[in-house]
């Protein structure tokens, strides 16, 4: 957080005001139809109402005074993808039905493209740290300082992130240390 990222408990404003951008960036002709899917699952999800033209005038201004969508964002993401594997197991579109008179017409193409649109967007708001917070980066650089001047006597250090982040192998690259990341690079 302290190098610009986003928390994922509710769907991020950033987030929010990238996915509004990307839409109105749209070629003319190109269906933003998956925008509004956002709008209309969170709405039924949360039990509150949120509107597409709304959340866009919002998001022109300061992001302080707008509502978060009270929706875990992975949990949000997890049920997105449950929800496109059983359109694609049974039919092109399918009516979920998610109680209280709330029924969503989905299609396949709408939920795959919002999927992609959100993992676009998530990816580069997790470039971090964003400009202006580079400072962020000695944390990071003072933990792979001190892992690397541990003792020899003692085991490998192995370390284990969950983060959506890369401060740890930026800052393990800032201090010349190599990290073996479970990746092969391969250059052809």
């Amino acid at each position: 957080m302290k190098a610009g990222g986003i928390g994922l408990a509710s769907v991020p404003l950033e987030l929010e005001r990238a996915l509004q951008q990307r839409n109105q960036a749209a070629a003319e002709g190109e269906d933003t139809s998956w925008l509004s899917l956002l709008y209309e699952t969170v709405s039924a999800l949360s039990g509150q109402a949120f509107d597409l033209t709304e959340r866009r005038h919002a998001l022109t201004g300061d992001l302080a005074q707008i509502p978060k969508i009270p929706c875990n964002l992975e949990d949000y993401l997890t049920r997105l993808h449950i929800w496109l594997a059983g359109i694609r197991q049974f039919a092109v579109s399918a009516t979920f039905d998610l109680g209280e008179d709330v029924a969503l017409d989905i299609s396949e193409e709408r939920v795959s493209r919002l999927i992609r649109e959100i993992n676009r967007s998530l990816t580069s708001l997790t470039n971090l740290p964003v400009n202006g917070k580079e400072d962020s980066l000695a944390d990071h650089r003072r933990l792979i300082k001190k892992i690397l001047t541990r003792p020899l006597n003692l085991r490998r250090a192995n370390l284990f992130t969950l983060n959506y982040d890369t401060l740890i192998e930026k800052a393990a690259d800032a201090e010349g240390a190599v990290l073996v990341d479970g990746f092969v690079e391969r250059i052809s």
